[in-house]
């Protein structure tokens, strides 16, 4: 790892050093990413800072990133790709567990945020193609897929609203999500898990192997150094708890199950890092390269989901197994 001020020895945006990466000083905090492009390429224009974003070329903290205002954060790390990332995921390429004219649930692939931040809505479509969110591929796949062969019904699903988001993943974490289709769904929804009757259950790969345990803390949004966390005094900020189980160890890391009583925002990372197992690949509360064989990105994956369905009141219970880079990891972890 190179230290961001020693990043500089290129002329031209031809020039960079295939997967370059550089990390961001405490003078750079609170700058954009197209602001740092062009101090590290002498000789670039704001335009050609820009075709580099849209290139898919950047990433920051290990995702990519296409957004010129972004602003970085001490500690951010920056990749310059040889190559550009991977096109976005089609639509057609959506795993679909369920759908029906009140809600949708589906798999989550990794490095996609569940629904786009409130900033990021004006966007010409153009633009949000480029980096779409999960929302938008299953309404697009709604759009162009026969029902009958995701809904296994011979009636038509009525257009409707965008989807309602109920709930969210962090990016790199994979795995079963619903999404409500009409205003009414996604109260009865929200509610369910506020109350906590819906149930969730992740599974994470740690470092060690931690006890069988329940964790239980008030969150804050910042812990006194910048991050989430739990509040020192264990009375401010908002309850949470998670349940935490030992599954499998192998070559010194741990599968575990988390079984949230709450859901709060980053919850089950926040927790395991402050029971000494931070989730392997977690850049924000762990150190990742302090671990020996890191895995290919956030070992986090949302493995069972259960409510009862808002319109007829049946219990719905949805799995997902790993998903096939982490456990191919996981098969050659030592």
């Amino acid at each position: 790892m190179l230290p961001f001020r020693l990043i500089a020895d290129s002329d031209t945006l031809h020039a960079m050093n295939a997967n370059q990466v550089v990390l961001i000083e405490a003078e750079r905090e609170g700058q954009t990413v197209l602001a740092v492009l062009r101090t590290l390429l002498p000789g670039a224009s704001w335009n050609e800072c820009r075709r580099q974003l849209s290139a898919r070329r950047v990433l920051v903290n290990g995702v990519l990133c296409i957004h010129e205002g972004r602003r970085l954060q001490r500690g951010d790390e920056v990749r310059f790709l040889a190559d550009p990332a991977a096109s976005p995921l089609k639509p057609m390429e959506l795993v679909i567990h369920y759908l029906d004219d009140h809600l949708v649930v589906a798999e989550k692939p990794a490095g996609i945020v569940s629904t786009r931040r409130p900033e990021e809505q004006h966007w010409p479509v153009e633009k949000k193609r480029l980096a779409p969110t999960l929302d938008e591929l299953i309404a697009a796949r709604l759009r162009t897929v026969p029902v009958v062969a995701l809904k296994k019904k011979s009636q038509p699903v009525a257009p409707l609203p965008p989807l309602l988001r109920v709930q969210r993943l962090d990016r790199d974490t994979t795995g079963v999500i619903v999404f409500a289709r009409t205003t009414p769904a996604a109260a009865i929804l929200i509610d369910q898990f506020a109350e906590h009757r819906a149930e969730r259950v992740y599974h994470a790969i740690v470092a060690g192997c931690p006890p069988t345990t329940t964790v239980r803390s008030h969150l804050v949004r910042d812990r006194g150094d910048g991050h989430r966390g739990s509040s020192p005094d264990g009375r401010h900020g908002v309850p949470a708890v998670t349940h935490v189980r030992p599954l499998e160890t192998r070559g010194g890391f741990t599968k575990v199950e988390c079984r949230l009583e709450t859901g709060r925002t980053h919850q089950i990372r926040i927790h395991l890092s402050e029971l000494g197992f931070p989730v392997c690949g977690d850049r924000e509360y762990g150190p990742p390269a302090a671990e020996r064989n890191p895995p290919p990105r956030l070992a986090l994956h949302a493995a069972f989901l259960a409510f009862i369905h808002p319109a007829t009141q049946q219990r719905m219970e949805f799995t997902s197994p790993w998903p096939a880079d982490l456990n191919d990891w996981w098969n050659n972890a030592k």
